[in-house]
């Protein structure tokens, strides 16, 4: 400890030190008081070398009581689809939906009829310039714009057999049709551009506006407070409102996949052991955790987290929404512990921000004050 991190002085006497479960906690109203976790610092120790923790020398955030917590939200990426590229890492979203000229009507004994699955194999060529990503026993539905695309009663049914050309690189499919759309009867053996989606899951999160953080647990088993929650993750369907039921369908949420990353900070404290991804509703005071993630798994590694359902794990203490930060003093000059909680007293907390005028600047009316604020308030 040759280098005063401690700060230790004869004019500022230790005035209150407890230890509790494996902790050795202090305080000399002097400076933010400090703690140790004991098992760290039994290997031998000489007082002509700066001692060492994680691989290198020790500095005054390693002891510090307050414990560092996410000051940014994570990153949320939502996708309509659930559908990924195979062999891609991270994985990346396909494209399900493309354009087609294909008519599903055939004339047998010189009579226009609708296509079954009995009329055999139909081979189909997308259109456009990003082509889309198919497998086989995919079901395909068909929309054309002389039908309402929301009226399912409109909307035929195919199933892919095989797929024309590979992987991202798809130019058409055989596929067998399942069911043809009210309609067909109006319809010629003339091909019609048609709407081609991949039918999917229905989408998870429907009637809510949900948002993610996270938060960091040490070695010792401390929990951090939350990080800031990120935006709503949100994506709306198709505009379908019905004026006798009052009710706008495009306000359902229609998210099949959802991309969080950016959870591991570069800055993120060494004895970080563990992050709790987490999710909370709008309309619930609830928060959750999703998933937790040590430093060997790879969504640690590749700082990404993919969901595809409505994972929820276990419901996080209600007080932790009452802790936005570690509620620590600056300084105290007592200190104990009273059913396993630390307590202080004869405190300082919290910084003045006006103390002189020679610091501010006048701008338009307006005064500005640089003040250097402690990192972990």
């Amino acid at each position: 400890m040759t280098q005063n991190i401690l700060k230790f002085s004869k004019d500022y006497l230790i005035t209150g030190v407890n230890v509790l479960d494996g902790m050795l906690i202090w305080t000399d109203n002097q400076t933010e008081p400090k703690k140790i976790i004991i098992k760290d610092w039994v290997p031998p120790v000489n007082f002509l070398t700066h001692s060492q923790i994680y691989g290198r020398n020790f500095i005054e955030s390693d002891l510090t009581v307050i414990k560092k917590y996410p000051l940014q939200p994570p990153t949320i990426e939502a996708y309509s689809t659930d559908r990924t590229i195979d062999g891609t890492n991270p994985p990346v979203v396909a494209t399900v939906e493309t354009q087609t000229l294909f008519s599903f009507a055939e004339t047998i004994n010189g009579e226009v009829v609708p296509l079954n699955s009995e009329s055999g194999p139909q081979t189909l060529t997308w259109l456009g310039n990003t082509p889309p990503y198919f497998k086989v026993d995919d079901v395909l539905l068909f929309s054309w714009s002389e039908n309402d695309p929301l009226d399912n009663d409109a909307i035929s049914r195919c199933t892919v057999q095989s797929i024309i050309g590979s992987g991202q690189n798809q130019t058409g499919a055989i596929v067998i049709v399942n069911s043809v759309g009210v309609g067909i009867e109006n319809q010629t053996t003339t091909p019609k551009l048609y709407d081609v989606v991949l039918e999917q899951e229905t989408p998870f999160f429907e009637m809510r506006f949900a948002r993610f953080g996270y938060r960091y647990k040490y070695e010792n088993n401390e929990i951090s407070a939350f990080s800031p929650f990120s935006n709503p993750a949100f994506i709306p369907g198709d505009f379908n409102y019905s004026p006798q039921e009052g009710y706008n369908l495009a306000m359902v949420n229609n998210i099949r996949q959802l991309t969080i990353s950016n959870f591991i900070p570069s800055n993120i404290p060494i004895d970080v052991v563990e992050v709790d991804i987490l999710y909370k509703a709008t309309n619930n005071a609830n928060v959750y955790v999703v998933d937790s993630f040590t430093s060997t798994d790879d969504e640690w590694l590749s700082n990404s987290f993919n969901i595809k359902t409505e994972i929820i794990t276990s419901v996080v203490n209600a007080n932790q929404l009452l802790r936005p930060y570690d509620n620590v003093p600056r300084k105290a000059l007592a200190q104990e512990i009273s059913a396993n909680r630390l307590i202080y007293g004869n405190y300082t907390q919290n910084f003045n921000l006006i103390d002189s005028l020679k610091n501010f600047k006048h701008v338009k009316g307006v005064f500005l004050k640089y003040t250097q604020f402690n990192p972990h308030f």
